[in-house]
């Protein structure tokens, strides 16, 4: 059975499977969200950012590091085959290990770091959050094998 948490958010999918369980009819999503929506309820995109993110080092980072990581891609772009990376503040991209690799790609690899907590700057978050959110994370467990 589903529990129900007035903090969390519901997809049509959830809220299809909870009228499944409740009342053994089954609908569609578009279903759902026709009869969501009958109701006066839309869906809410959740408020997407790391509490301990530092919105001015965002900023600075969008305006100042970024502009220059993009100017000197285009500067050498056909030139070299220079292969630029932005990571994210995982130990390991943080690695000594990882450090000195680095250094002996240097000419042909560069590496440059997100700000801290800015998964919304990372596209492998997206792909991570579709995953858990569409793909695998959603799947009902039916038995315990």
């Amino acid at each position: 059975m589903l529990e129900c948490h007035t903090y969390a958010l519901w997809t049509a999918k959830m809220v299809g499977e909870l009228i499944r369980q409740r009342f053994g009819i089954q609908l569609s999503k578009a279903s759902v969200c026709r009869l969501l929506g009958q109701l006066g309820l839309t869906p809410q995109r959740p408020f997407w950012r790391a509490y301990q993110q530092k919105p001015d080092a965002v900023q600075k980072w969008l305006q100042e590091a970024y502009p220059q990581i993009k100017q000197l891609a285009q500067k050498i772009h056909g030139s070299a085959r220079t292969i630029f990376l932005i990571v994210d503040g995982h130990p390991v991209h943080k690695a000594k290990s990882v450090a000195r690799y680095i250094e002996t790609v240097k000419d042909r690899f560069q590496l440059f770091f997100l700000p801290p907590y800015s998964p919304e700057l990372n596209p492998d978050e997206r792909v991570w959050n579709d995953l858990k959110n569409n793909a695998v994370g959603r799947q009902s467990i039916q038995s315990p094998q």
